[in-house]
């Protein structure tokens, strides 16, 4: 809505009588409680107060989409980003997506996007969440053949961590007997690629989730045990290199390894061996 200009400018003039004076102050005095009030009424015609909300719903935190009650005649819109957050402790929160919106029920239907916390809880806060954050770089990239555990045959190990911005996402681990392993310390979805070759002629190698089988040749491991794969390949000849990737959603305390033919390092042959693990998300 516009904002009244000012009935007329003040006098630009030293020699102001003191009636001239007082009249100008008079009007300015008229003209800016006139302007507060223009500003007042344009702040509350945004409703920003109306995407504050609040709801007693009990629910667990996960990334799945949930419907709760909150409060009747908001300004929630479908595509709007809020936080969702636990009012007694709000660094147990979700940054969320508005799907839909009843202002006459309450019924609020979002989708969260992220999880700080974990648990069930039943006392929230919804509020605006604000523009789109920028694309996060949270990786880990590991390089060059270091071999495989002593203990955990199976497992490759490498020899330097190229980049390593991975914050509060996950975790590197390096052992000389265990191998390499990368663990997830927040549940998100993420691009795990790897790059190399067996010094087996048709050997496999790839990338393996949680699993046991860490003396198990890698294609007979993820035979058996279809829901530890992650990524695969292999060829007949030792001398060519291959690369794949993945998308997937991991959560906390998962645990991801470069996964061998056993007991045969990934040596690239000429070229360097690469295992990498990209957050894919928002700051």
């Amino acid at each position: 809505m516009p904002i009244t200009q000012f009935s007329k400018p003040m006098f630009n003039d030293e020699t102001l009588t003191e009636a001239q004076f007082r009249d100008a102050m008079n009007r300015f005095g008229v003209d800016i409680d006139q302007v507060a009030a223009d500003m007042e009424a344009g702040l509350s015609a945004m409703n920003l107060n109306d995407l504050n909300s609040t709801s007693a719903d009990s629910f667990f935190m996960a990334l799945a989409q949930k419907t709760i009650t909150v409060d009747t005649n908001k300004s929630y819109m479908p595509g709007h980003r809020i936080t969702v957050a636990r009012t007694s402790d709000p660094t147990k929160n979700m940054p969320s997506l508005v799907i839909s919106y009843n202002p006459s029920t309450g019924q609020l239907v979002f989708l969260p996007l992220e999880l700080n916390g974990a648990g069930t809880f039943s006392d929230w806060s919804i509020s605006f969440g604000g523009a789109v954050p920028t694309m996060a770089d949270n990786e880990i990239i590991l390089v060059g053949n270091s071999g495989v555990g002593s203990t955990n045959t199976a497992i490759q190990r490498y020899t330097a961590v190229q980049k390593d911005t991975s914050g509060v996402w996950m975790s590197y681990t390096s052992s000389s007997t265990l191998g390499d392993k990368i663990t997830i310390d927040k549940t998100g979805d993420y691009e795990v690629y790897r790059h190399g070759s067996m010094t087996t002629s048709g050997g496999h190698m790839g990338a393996s989730l949680n699993t046991a089988g860490l003396t198990t040749t890698f294609v007979t491991r993820m035979n058996s045990n279809p829901d530890e794969f992650i990524i695969g390949f292999g060829t007949t000849s030792p001398t060519t290199p291959n690369s794949s990737s993945r998308t997937m959603r991991f959560n906390a305390g998962d645990v991801i390894r470069a996964h061998n033919h056993n007991s045969s390092p990934d040596s690239a042959n000429g070229f360097t061996p690469i295992f990498s693990i990209k957050r894919l998300g928002f700051v």
